[in-house]
């Protein structure tokens, strides 16, 4: 899980984020499935890169 911090120009606002993301390659083409703020498990955005490579 990565904490990303994100700055908006002409806003004081602050947030906090959460994102959980999976990043892998196959031949040409990189994927990348990412999701901000969600209660999703690593073995969940691993098994969505599974059945993305299954598919192919």
């Amino acid at each position: 899980m990565r904490l990303c911090f994100f700055i908006s120009i002409g806003s004081d606002k602050r947030e906090t984020y959460y994102v959980s993301s999976v990043v892998f390659e196959m031949g040409d083409v990189r994927y990348s499935i990412m999701t901000f703020d969600e209660n999703i498990m690593s073995d969940e955005l691993f098994g969505m890169a599974e059945e993305i490579i299954k598919a192919r």
